[in-house]
């Protein structure tokens, strides 16, 4: 679970490198039913984290399906007007402190793996 995370967080990294602001996640799919993953991603990534009451990953198809088609004028619009919020996660100041530091270790891991990566690769083509 806590690897899932910490990927999560890695892509959220560029997100801030590129000065975009997220003040809250929404989490949605299978793994949004957990309240244990839902807690830890939120404790991960420091900031809230929500499911939405239906959290099937079609949802998002059909909005976005709806704003092309006209139904929606755009994805703001059509969040606004369909998304009823579930369970609400906020991190903890301690497992986050503690979260940190381990996702200090998964960059360094992920490093150190590049060219077992790389051998794979070479392996398989």
């Amino acid at each position: 679970m806590e690897g899932v995370a910490f990927s999560l967080k890695d892509c959220f990294r560029i997100i801030e490198e590129i000065g975009l602001e997220v003040s809250e996640f929404i989490l949605i799919g299978g793994g949004a039913k957990s309240e244990t993953w839902s807690q830890i991603i939120s404790d991960v990534l420091g900031k809230k984290t929500s499911r939405p009451v239906a959290t099937d990953a079609s949802f998002g198809s059909a909005l976005l399906a709806g704003v092309g088609i006209g139904v929606y004028k755009d994805v703001t619009e059509a969040i606004h007007k369909c998304l009823k919020k579930g369970k609400e996660f906020v991190p903890g100041a301690e497992a986050h402190h503690k979260y940190k530091e381990l996702f200090n270790y998964y960059l360094e891991i992920h490093d150190r793996l590049e060219d077992i990566y790389l051998r794979i690769k070479q392996m398989n083509d």
